[in-house]
Parts: C-alpha cells; structure tokens; sequence
C-alpha cells in the first residue's frame, strides 16, 4: 500500500512511500492491517502544475496557486519588491510583472507604464538647475567686472536666488 505523506505545517505534498505491514495487528485481525505515520495518507494527491501544490488538510487533498522564490511588486510603489514565501493567491496589491526598464513606473491597473507626469517634472527641474548655474556662472563673471557697490548687491541677491533653485 502506498503512503503519500505531507508537512505538518502546511499540508504541502512531499513524497510517497510503500506502508509498512503491521504484523500483530494483520495476527489479530486477520487481515492485512499497515502502519500508517503522522503527516501521511493512503489518499493519493490530485496532480498540480508548475506554479501549484498539493495541499493536504482535515483528510482532503487540494490544489493552492505556489509562487514561493518568486519576485512581486507593489502597485502603488514598483520600489517594493518582495519575495514570496507562501503558499496561495498573491494579493491584488501586487503584480509579478517587473518595472525594470521603465522609466519612472506607475500601474495603469494593466501594466507598468512610464509616468508621464513625473518625467515632466524631472525634465523641468533638470532644466531649472541648468539654467541656474548658467546665471551663477553669468552673475560671478559680472561681480568680477562691477565696481558699484549697490549692482554688486543686486547680483549677489540674485545669485543667492540661483542657490536656492539648486538645493
């Protein structure tokens, strides 16, 4: 007789083995009676796929979605990566699609696509420190050249203001 054992803690299908013949008790009963371990059934498990498990529970086998070492993301932040390490569904908050190569990604509720939104702000803001330091690099080359006090106040006003659009 064939035995189909599982683990304690999650009922996970682990393997089979031949049941050992429990000779006093076949003595006694007179009929082949086996010795049947903890954690094991004589109850084969239903067949399951690549990304399944069979699960064993209260003396019923069933099939539960496995994408333990599997890599998902947070919709609501592709930099929230995790590791799965559970048997069952994935929650809906998450995806096992990769952001990789996206730049700047955001769920459509499809797919990660580029944020438009945050890449104009990054242009514009890129654009505003570039335009900043040329002013500085303008500004210092005219404090060189003034010799009137109240222009060089001027220029040094603007030139803290040119700082402030850096940092």
């Amino acid at each position: 007789m064939k035995l189909y054992h599982y683990r304690r803690e999650t009922g996970e299908y682990t393997g089979e083995s031949e049941a050992r013949l429990d000779t006093l008790e076949t003595k006694k009963q007179k009929r082949e009676i086996y010795l049947i371990p903890a954690d094991a059934t004589p109850i084969p498990p239903p067949e399951t796929g690549d990304e399944s498990v069979a699960l064993h529970k209260n003396g019923v086998w069933s099939v539960k979605p496995d994408h333990r070492g599997k890599f998902v993301w947070l919709k609501t932040n592709p930099e929230a990566r995790v590791k799965v390490q559970f048997i069952g569904d994935i929650d809906d908050a998450y995806t096992d699609q990769s952001p990789d190569g996206i730049d700047l990604p955001v769920w459509d509720g499809q797919k990660w696509i580029p944020n438009a939104d945050a890449i104009a702000a990054k242009q514009a803001a890129s654009k505003l420190k570039s335009d900043a330091k040329t002013k500085i690099d303008q500004l210092k080359t005219d404090a060189k050249k003034t010799k009137n006090h109240e222009e060089l106040k001027t220029l040094v006003a603007e030139l803290i203001n040119c700082i402030k659009i850096l940092v």
